[in-house]
């Protein structure tokens, strides 16, 4: 007779997560729009929207579409645009549900996950004023909260070089 087995843990719940990361801004927003499909049901979170440049260009592929950002004007911006673009361009069966908010995921982490739970793609773009440990903490915050996230997009011209010099380094 064998041993008794240890008991197996059981099968992690979590999605595989793909991240892609890019240093310049039109590479972001073709990007995210090149991964995401009018016909899907893909959930959206820009944290970093700022005015609203990229969320008005991904707002019409997607079925839910999120936006954070830690500035009042800027938050103020983005709706206008948005409100502006949906209606120029009749999208509105496009993306069925936005909104923005004004938000810090490091300051209110439990209240940013309340607002964002479900989204299964996050659009990151806080390098412009974080530091690289910033936007480290910020995926690690995004994978641990959001447990639906499939694909996180990061512009960060900073990680996008040390990530650049490491395969440099190893070639």
């Amino acid at each position: 007779q064998q041993p008794p087995q240890p008991p197996q843990p059981p099968p992690s719940k979590k999605n595989q997560c793909y991240i892609f990361i890019t240093a310049k801004t039109n590479h972001f927003r073709n990007l995210a729009t090149s991964q995401l499909h009018p016909s899907t049901t893909d959930q959206v979170l820009e944290i970093g929207c700022s005015n609203g440049e990229c969320s008005t260009a991904i707002a019409p592929y997607c079925k839910k579409f999120i936006g954070f950002d830690t500035s009042v004007q800027m938050i103020e911006e983005a709706k206008e645009k948005m409100k502006l673009r949906m209606q120029k361009e009749n999208r509105f069966e496009c993306c069925c549900e936005y909104m923005f908010h004004v938000i810090d995921p490091f300051i209110d982490p439990n209240q940013a996950k309340m607002i964002a739970y479900g989204v299964n793609v996050v659009l990151i773009d806080i390098g412009g004023n974080r530091e690289i440990d910033s936007v480290i903490l910020m995926i690690d915050w995004v994978q641990e909260s959001l447990p639906d996230v499939m694909l996180i997009i990061v512009k960060s011209e900073e990680m996008f070089e040390c990530i650049e010099a490491l395969t440099q380094r190893n070639r």
